[in-house]
């Protein structure tokens, strides 16, 4: 039932957005003890979604979670962010998020290098501190997409 409503709620939020956002992908790899990837939408400077999938593990330990984020700061060479975001399956809970990524090449924007911790709170009343760090691909605007008129 937690997992239905966490779902449904991300959803919810995303469609109530749907008019007045601007889409944009990016491919992301988060390395730790609980390797993702990722899969996120930008949807204008500030706010975007990401699932990630965790990797190494057996079909049936299939994990994905599903973030909201937040940009808090952002200028050209860095962003500082911090969201909400639920997890299903091997572990089932809810986790905030709080992470920056920067872009150290000048004429190479779209490939940035991030860290992130996420305290999550596993529904099994368990208390999980991760920690990541990875790479991020944001493609070209070219390939950005309208989500709605």
């Amino acid at each position: 039932m937690k997992k239905a409503f966490i779902i449904s709620a991300i959803i919810f939020i995303l469609f109530s957005w749907q008019n007045t956002l601007f889409a944009q992908f990016s491919v992301s790899y988060h390395s730790s003890s609980l390797p993702k990837a990722g899969f996120g939408y930008d949807f204008n400077e500030k706010i975007g979604v990401e699932l990630r999938l965790y990797t190494n593990v057996f079909f049936d330990d299939f994990t994905p979670e599903l973030l909201v984020k937040y940009n808090l700061i952002t200028n050209e060479q860095f962003d500082f962010y911090s969201g909400l975001g639920g997890v299903v399956n091997s572990v089932n809970g809810m986790f905030i998020p709080i992470g920056f990524q920067f872009r150290p090449i000048e004429n190479f924007k779209q490939l940035s290098i991030h860290a992130e911790i996420a305290p999550l709170w596993d529904f099994n009343d368990r208390f999980i501190f991760l920690g990541s760090w990875g790479f991020r691909y944001k493609f070209k605007k070219k390939f950005a997409v309208k989500v709605a008129e």
